[in-house]
């Protein structure tokens, strides 16, 4: 009964999160107010929460680990000179990546990576398409949902091989532009 109460708590904070109830701090309330709220045990809480951090069967697919394996999810407006860029959903693998911080996320997580964690980065896989705004991603865009939005899905691998990052990234129609530099040897 106790393993599905703390699963049952992860479901109820997982449908909070997609209704957005979160968006505006893009934080959980703490431990001790969500023990509070729901009348329960520190126990509970931080089991409910982990299950959050856990890799779905689509997740774990994408992300080339177990269902299970814990994964961080960031997700961040990019802005330049104030005016949106992109919208981006990032999941990196706990194995490699095991701390992320509001004040990391804020900054370059690569560089975060591979100054502060050691990471050697070898290679990139990238998918550029064209298609739709999902609701989500217009709303913080400023834009309406079903405007053209250029994707772009990004897969990190490490030297060895390794993924430890995937990405997601909505990029505005307006705002965007990009530049590619090709030797013509």
């Amino acid at each position: 009964m106790m393993a599905q109460d703390y699963r049952e708590l992860a479901t109820t904070l997982r449908g909070r999160i997609d209704a957005g109830e979160f968006r505006q701090t893009g934080k959980l309330p703490t431990e001790d107010q969500l023990i509070e709220e729901y009348q329960t045990t520190r126990y509970r809480v931080r089991n409910a929460i982990a299950v959050l951090a856990e890799a779905d069967s689509v997740l774990a697919k994408r992300m080339h680990c177990a269902e299970g394996d814990q994964v961080w999810r960031v997700v961040r407006l990019r802005q330049v000179d104030g005016n949106p860029l992109a919208y981006e959903t990032a999941w990196y693998l706990k194995e490699f990546v095991p701390f992320i911080n509001e004040q990391i996320a804020e900054g370059s997580l690569f560089g975060y990576a591979r100054n502060d964690l050691g990471l050697n980065f070898g290679f990139v896989d990238k998918v550029l398409y064209a298609g739709k705004l999902e609701a989500d991603a217009a709303r913080v865009l400023g834009l309406n949902e079903g405007d053209p939005a250029l994707y772009l899905e990004d897969d990190s691998f490490l030297t060895n091989g390794r993924l430890f990052n995937s990405s997601f990234i909505a990029y505005h129609y307006v705002n965007a532009r990009f530049f590619t530099m090709t030797s013509m040897r």
